[in-house]
């Protein structure tokens, strides 16, 4: 009965209705299309830093300033410090619920220098292969080559770095050539040789660092930043392995031997060399002095290095419950009693990802702004509508009508009106965003790049903001109808009857 009455007066009241539909229907458009939109743009971010290089979580050691520290390294006064006894949580650390992948992570500055002796700066991460490549190796264009494997020391070249060297000895870069890298730092120069292994660009530049950032393999990085501490395990020998080995003591490698010249007779023979060119490698020699020294009849001590990290970046399988996984992680963390924080992608991206994080809070409260002023506008529009309908309001109370009728009717009416109206505003808004997918929203600068993700966004129409268009525009002019509803209920029969 009141359904039935409700839509006579919609019908009898075109005019209003068209006018009220109109602006319920245009709110609706542009919610559907700008929270789509920011959705799309979410799809966006994820492509230029969480699936590039930052991940859903990003685990790092504490510094005193952690707004200076991002996976680029640290900018403040603390340098960037190795996550402590990774190696003997990082399994438990990948078994965590909804962890998809952890992704062992070293960065550095050095000073790449060529065959011909040119030199040339880059950034540098150190990463697993492996895991990199399961991770994050979509995001790359490989121009020649590609990542190693096995682990023979590394590098993989961002095309940037490599064209500055190029241009500095006046011919290409190779793969397969060797580099060599130096670092300085706090423990002194490190220097490694490493290959070429190939050249590639990342296909989104989110941030300025990406054209100087080359990757290099985990052990050489770790050693490059002197991350690289051995750990000393005793091996039962079997009789045979004793005999061999049971004569190498300290004095048999020192006792009469120069410092850099020849051996004691009785381990190397007459005039053996302790160095060879084959064995010039500082961590070749450091191996059996630390074997010699922790050596005794019958056990042999082997020498692992461990894996090292500066930072933890994993991807989630429901990149959706990043925050639900993060204080989950943090909660591990602190259990295990380790010295970890659990961040996310945002962090790791610096910031840049804390400037783009503000643009798309602006995006946001925009089009939080367009339902607000919608609504106001709405409102207004029905207490216009109810005022000239007094009479009409005053005429079925003055019959008999209760005021709970009258309520129920004039909300009834403006759901109906509110529900059409927010249909008609999401099949516009279908078709607008299916218009603008053809060809595309085109980036206009290198911010907008990092929004969208590329140098165009093609927006689709998202099912959340459909759902949340919809509740927000009809639970909007349900509100808005109140105000007026409740003023017109509070004049007289009789006066009403007057106009």
């Amino acid at each position: 009965m009141i359904t039935k009455i409700a839509l006579r007066n919609l019908t009898e009241h075109r005019s209003k209705t068209l006018i009220v539909g109109g602006l319920i229907a245009l709110g609706v458009t542009l919610l559907v299309m700008g929270n789509s939109i920011m959705d799309s743009i979410s799809v966006g971010l994820r492509h230029s830093f969480t699936e590039q290089y930052s991940g859903d979580i990003f685990i790092y050691a504490p510094v005193e300033d952690e707004g200076d520290l991002s996976i680029f390294g640290s900018f403040g006064t603390d340098g960037v410090q190795a996550l402590e006894r990774f190696d003997e949580f990082a399994g438990q650390l990948a078994a965590q619920a909804n962890v998809q992948s952890v992704s062992p992570t070293t960065v550095g500055r050095g000073i790449l220098e060529t065959n011909q002796g040119e030199q040339g700066g880059s950034l540098f991460w150190g990463i697993d292969p492996t895991v990199w490549q399961h991770s994050f190796a979509q995001p790359l264009t490989w121009l020649e080559g590609g990542l190693w494997s096995g682990d023979a020391p590394s590098i993989a070249l961002s095309i940037g770095v490599a064209d500055a060297l190029a241009e500095a000895q006046g011919s290409p870069i190779k793969v397969g050539e060797t580099l060599l890298i130096t670092v300085m730092g706090d423990n002194g120069i490190k220097i490694r040789e490493v290959t070429i292994s190939g050249l590639f660009a990342f296909k989104t530049i989110a941030a300025p660092q990406l054209e100087l950032m080359s990757l290099v393999d985990l052990k050489t990085s770790q050693a490059l930043l002197s991350l690289n501490h051995q750990q000393v395990i005793e091996v039962q020998l079997s009789a045979a392995e004793s005999e061999i080995l049971g004569q190498v003591t300290e004095d048999s490698l020192f006792g009469e031997a120069t410092l850099m010249g020849t051996a004691a007779p009785d381990l190397f023979g007459n005039g053996s060399s302790l160095i060879t060119p084959e064995l010039s490698n500082e961590s070749v020699v450091a191996e059996p002095i630390a074997l010699a020294a922790h050596s005794s009849p019958g056990v042999a001590a082997h020498v692992t290095l461990p894996v090292q990290a500066q930072f933890a970046v994993l991807l989630l399988d429901n990149p959706a419950d990043v925050a639900v996984t993060q204080e989950r992680l943090q909660a591990w963390v602190d259990a295990n009693d380790l010295n970890w924080r659990v961040g996310d992608w945002t962090q790791a991206a610096g910031f840049i990802g804390n400037l783009v994080g503000g643009i798309k809070l602006i995006l946001n409260g925009l089009v939080v702004l367009v339902a607000f002023v919608a609504t106001l506008i709405i409102m207004n529009t029905l207490v216009i509508s109810v005022t000239e309908r007094l009479q009409e309001i005053g005429t079925m109370r003055a019959i008999g009508a209760q005021k709970a009728f009258v309520r129920k009717m004039i909300l009834t009416e403006t759901l109906i009106l509110a529900l059409a109206s927010a249909l008609v505003g999401v099949l516009v808004g279908t078709v607008a965003l299916w218009l603008i997918s053809i060809n595309g929203l085109p980036a206009a600068n290198d911010i907008i790049k990092i929004l969208f993700g590329g140098d165009a966004l093609y927006p689709s129409v998202s099912v959340s903001a459909v759902l949340q268009a919809v509740s927000m525009m009809t639970l909007g002019a349900v509100l808005a109808c109140l105000y007026p509803l409740g003023i017109a209920l509070k004049v007289s029969p009789l006066k009403a009857m007057q106009g």
